[in-house]
């Protein structure tokens, strides 16, 4: 009988430890098998943010090409503009000189040579003096004045411009960035 007992003994440890070995085959196949689907989730997640930040640097890219073309064009007038000023400034040298300067048709005589007011309106010339011409210094920093005045102008033109650009391509506006900055807004 103890061998019978004893076979008995063996065979419901071999029994048992296949059983165990079984068990934790399958929970071990188990596990392998959500480690997997675990893993396949992350790189899953990885190529879809890779895509996504592909998608992103593609728009970037283009975004950056659209502005490149844009700040090109908004040079270019700028210097169109820039050049007809220049050529405007020429001319009007070139005019002053030839007319023998700038004169000043809101100059008015001190003197009024006897005439009296009601004579001097009744013919149209208020008093104003036909010969008032500005000096050669005077005609020049008259004209320079006006040309700087048209170079600030050009200028605020082109920024003005170059915002419109920006407005139009990454939906830039200065209410964005007073509302950043707490400011009040355009």
């Amino acid at each position: 009988m103890q061998i019978k007992t004893i076979v008995a003994a063996i065979l419901a440890l071999t029994v048992f430890a296949a059983g165990a070995f079984t068990a934790r085959w399958i929970l071990g196949e188990k596990h392998a098998r959500e480690l997997a689907e675990v893993r396949l989730a992350g790189l899953s997640a990885q190529l879809s943010f890779a895509g996504h930040a592909t998608e992103q640097a593609a728009k970037t890219i283009q975004i950056e090409r659209d502005l490149a073309l844009s700040k090109k064009k908004v040079e270019d007038q700028h210097a169109k503009e820039k050049q007809r000023a220049d050529m405007l400034l020429a001319e009007n040298r070139h005019l002053v000189a030839d007319l023998g300067g700038m004169r000043d048709p809101g100059a008015r005589d001190v003197c009024s040579n006897g005439v009296s007011e009601d004579t001097a309106a009744a013919d149209g010339s208020h008093g104003t003096i036909a010969g008032a011409r500005f000096s050669n210094s005077a005609s020049q920093f008259l004209l320079d004045f006006a040309h700087s005045a048209d170079t600030v102008k050009r200028q605020l033109k082109s920024c003005q411009a170059w915002i419109l650009e920006l407005e139009q391509k990454i939906g830039f506006s200065d209410r964005a960035v007073s509302d950043d900055h707490g400011g009040s807004g355009g």
